[in-house]
């Protein structure tokens, strides 16, 4: 069970939580059913890394992952059952909230499927694909429930998406020599590290500049304690993840990298915070 449950990476599930609690919040909408939607979304996080862990064995050994690549036949049928129980488990609580969301948890959990089993040997299209559901948490709660286009909000999503898709790429660096080892086509893989660490690092920055201009047009529309705070917050986040990804470009090691990844997962566990000034 060890194994599965590394796998499983059940931390991300109070951050999941509270993100799509607090965008729900933001937007005036029913806490009860942010709640249940977090469970759902959690439930196919959780069953798109033990699906993808399970499928990258032989690439998790040549990484040293440390991941299901040593595992007995036991020990994968655990992980294997574990994950269809995340599927079902999410897909079910879907079906109580309604057709939409259903439609939603379906829709993502093909996502996963596709990114872990057919999309890995595609230049790009995975990298974005693995920001946008990294993101879900943030866009569900505003597709599903939003009244209006709050442009704000989305430009936060959007800003978002291109960090974690900097991270992906900054952590497919990490990972190159399986990838090229199973003919993924990454960028470190196509152009080289150095190259993939530039275009991680311009997408990093780029949304550090739309997270401050998207802070900075709301700035008159709040009380000036509420002001404070997300300046506060927006700064916390760009602390956490602009110098340790620009670590990353003077450095061959992966865990300069791995450094940086576990930065930008406390600024993710900080968006709440942020979310928290923008109520209605």
């Amino acid at each position: 069970m060890g194994k599965t449950i590394r796998s499983g990476r059940f931390y991300f599930w109070p951050i999941i939580t509270a993100n799509t609690v607090t965008m729900t919040l933001g937007i005036g909408g029913d806490l009860k059913r942010a709640f249940v939607l977090s469970i759902i979304i959690s439930c196919l996080a959780s069953f798109g890394f033990l699906l993808n862990d399970l499928w990258d064995r032989k690439t998790d050994e040549i990484n040293r992952a440390g991941h299901f690549e040593d595992a007995g036949f036991s020990t994968v049928m655990i992980g294997v059952v574990s994950a269809l129980g995340f599927l079902l488990s999410g897909i079910g609580l879907a079906l109580l909230l309604g057709r939409l969301e259903l439609k939603l948890a379906v829709g993502i959990a093909l996502a996963l499927v596709s990114y872990s089993l057919f999309l890995r040997k595609v230049l790009l299209l995975p990298t974005v694909l693995a920001a946008v559901l990294a993101a879900s948490p943030l866009w569900t709660p505003l597709l599903l429930w939003s009244r209006t286009f709050d442009q704000s909000k989305w430009a936060f999503v959007v800003a978002i998406v291109l960090m974690v898709a900097g991270r992906e790429i900054l952590m497919d660096s990490r990972d190159q020599r399986g990838d090229f080892a199973c003919g993924r086509q990454t960028m470190p893989t196509i152009f080289g590290a150095r190259i993939a660490k530039m275009a991680a690092g311009m997408l990093i920055a780029s949304a550090g500049v739309l997270l401050v201009a998207t802070i900075a047009s709301r700035v008159f529309l709040m009380p000036l304690q509420a002001t404070v705070g997300a300046a506060a917050v927006t700064g916390a986040i760009l602390y956490l993840v602009l110098p340790a990804a620009l670590r990353t470009l003077n450095s061959e090691t992966r865990e300069t990298i791995q450094y940086f990844v576990i930065r930008s997962r406390i600024a993710m566990a900080l968006t709440p915070l942020l979310l928290l000034f923008w109520r209605p």
